[in-house]
């Protein structure tokens, strides 16, 4: 490593080592090289081109939409002794002819600019004066029409960089997925650049999703998930609407973009200072935000897509501390955010419209998902080398059963079901006549009940048969469509499955019963009282509105089943049940083992 830049590191900003990821994008930096490096939010990417800048000399030119950080960013800056100072909307003109007038005199070694400021008349052609050594493109996605968060200004770039003299480029962004990179390199024009993808899993943040039915349940959740009002959370919701509604019902404060610039202000401050420790707010808070002990993030809604809901939970933690993060899911949620979607004045059929949709469906598909959280999200943002399963998400906390083959029946009246209604209706209507159930559009339809596989599926649990379509998506058999109102249409995989009359071999989690009497079978487990055990852990977990897993593991119910203390001393003595959990259920514990 560049012995300067450690120098620099240590006595200007008082850190004894670089974290994961940045040496490196320091070092291609120094060497001159163009530069795209995507860290998830609170990974330190400021330092990686604050330490460039004071090493090499020069003036660093840092392009960025945040308003809100810059002077943050300038007097953390100023602090330590660096000239450095910012042009936007909130300095006065005759200041910004003077910053920039001593911009061009050599006076400063960082330049915050945003990206607006680009295309004021006559702006241009100033930059062409000063002698930038280096640009920074913060939140470098904003350049990408495929990115979450396109912004027109950044178009301007490639004008300014050139402006500029073309001197090295280097992007930050938090939120870049492999196609947004791409285009992001397009577009900044960026020469052999040096790419670093890292820091997306955060094994510090538990990421967990919490299924809700309605409105009630969601409030309900709320309550629990924030008892403790000395820690400081944010609760982000989609519409205006919400924040006020969610905000009253908490007493919290709420911020949204409607509201006035001091308001929002003033909230902002009394939250980094800590004299509110809740916020109910849309995606308009949080951009340029360095607040670094914030304990929990609660998403109240679906947000539209996998990088804002990681950028917005990666708020979460920030000084490396454990913190919690925490998705509340409802299905309806889709409705909104394709609503979102319908009104951006995208055409129908369009790319960048038809892209919008699939980001839905994998944001869904996260929520719905049994495998580890955290390699998901790596795996789509490119991270690789990170493990599949970790001990921070819901998923792997969680006893999950293993999966089983589904029967070959099951499967073909799925598949026949799909092909009858092809392109008419979606999974939830499907879903209720396999399993045989009366709904408001069945009853408008008597005839469904005639058709062969009505029914069929009734011995299923509505959430089994759920699972049984999802997997025939997930598997390229079934595809739903994009729009408002999805619907659900055989593949040509699928429709080829139904002619030969040969389905493929699909995999669903265990039935709790039948693996119940397998693994005693196996384990010698008394699998009648290992029953019993998970019966009463779920009625106690419904009744707290918490994950099953959170009352006690599969592994320590168990290992109840196979000690059968009859005291609460010995009850004590197995593996994973500690004195709170003896206080809270140690007695009902108890009482099951010695109900027949």
């Amino acid at each position: 490593m560049n012995a300067k830049a450690e120098h620099v590191l240590r006595e200007v900003f008082g850190l004894d080592a670089f974290r994961p990821g940045q040496a490196e994008v320091v070092e291609a930096m120094l060497a001159g090289r163009d530069v795209l490096s995507v860290a998830p939010t609170g990974s330190g990417k400021s330092i990686s081109y604050w330490v460039p800048a004071l090493v090499d000399g020069g003036l660093t030119m840092v392009v960025s939409p945040l308003i809100a950080l810059m002077k943050d960013q300038v007097d953390r800056l100023v602090e330590r002794g660096v000239a450095a100072t910012f042009i936007n909307s909130s300095v006065e003109r005759p200041e910004q002819v003077d910053r920039l007038r001593r911009a061009i005199a050599g006076e400063y070694r960082l330049l915050f600019l945003a990206p607006e400021r680009l295309g004021r008349p006559g702006f241009m052609e100033r930059l062409a004066e000063l002698q930038v050594h280096r640009v920074v493109v913060d939140e470098a996605h904003c350049i990408s029409t495929w990115g979450h968060d396109f912004r027109p200004d950044y178009r301007l770039l490639a004008a300014a960089i050139a402006a500029c003299g073309r001197p090295p480029v280097a992007g930050f962004t938090a939120t870049a997925t492999p196609p947004v990179r791409e285009d992001i390199a397009r577009s900044l024009d960026l020469k052999d650049p040096f790419i670093s993808v890292s820091g997306f899993n955060r094994p510090t943040l538990t990421l967990s999703v919490l299924r809700c039915r309605g409105e009630r349940a969601k409030r309900e959740q709320l309550h629990r998930l924030l008892p403790d009002a000395a820690q400081r959370a944010l609760v982000y919701v989609g519409t205006v609407t919400a924040a006020e509604e969610v905000a009253a019902e908490l007493g919290a404060a709420c911020y949204h973009g409607r509201q006035d610039a001091a308001v929002r202000r003033r909230i902002q401050e009394d939250f980094t200072q800590g004299r509110i420790s809740v916020v109910v707010a849309t995606s308009a808070f949080g951009m340029g935000v360095d607040i670094a002990d914030i304990r929990r993030v609660i998403h109240y809604q679906l947000p539209g897509s996998l990088e804002a809901y990681y950028q917005e939970a990666g708020r979460a933690g920030r000084d490396g501390q454990p913190a919690e993060c925490t998705l509340l899911y409802s299905p309806a949620d889709r409705d909104l955010q394709a609503f979102f979607i319908e009104q951006s004045g995208l055409e129908d059929g369009s790319p960048l419209k038809d892209h919008a949709y699939a980001r839905l469906t994998q944001m869904m598909a996260y929520a719905e998902m049994r495998e580890c959280r955290h390699a998901r999200i790596a795996d789509y943002f490119g991270e690789r080398g990170v493990a599949r399963k970790c001990s921070a998400c819901d998923n792997c906390l969680a006893a999950r059963p293993p999966d089983e083959p589904v029967a070959e029946d099951a499967v073909v009246a799925g598949l026949a079901a799909v092909a009858r209604f092809s392109g008419r209706v979606g999974l939830a209507n499907v879903a209720a006549v396999l399993g045989g159930r009366r709904t408001r559009w069945s009853a408008a339809q008597p005839w469904v009940q005639e058709l062969p596989f009505h029914g069929t599926l009734k011995r299923w649990s509505d959430e089994r048969v759920r699972q049984l379509l999802a997997e025939l998506v997930g598997a390229g058999l079934a595809r739903q469509s994009s729009g408002e109102y999805p619907v659900v249409e055989l593949t040509p995989a699928g429709r080829e499955a139904v002619t030969r009359g040969t389905p493929p071999q699909l995999m669903l989690p265990a039935d709790p019963a039948t693996l119940g009497r397998q693994a005693g079978a196996r384990t010698g487990v008394p699998a009648e009282t290992l029953d019993r055990l998970r019966r009463w852990r779920l009625e106690t977990a419904r009744a707290a509105g918490v994950p099953a897993y959170v009352v006690f593991h599969d592994s320590t119910l168990t290992a109840i089943a196979v000690a059968r203390p009859a005291s609460l001393s010995a009850l004590l003595r197995v593996p994973g049940v500690g004195d709170s959990k003896l206080r809270r259920y140690g007695e009902e514990v108890l009482e099951v083992l010695r109900t027949p």
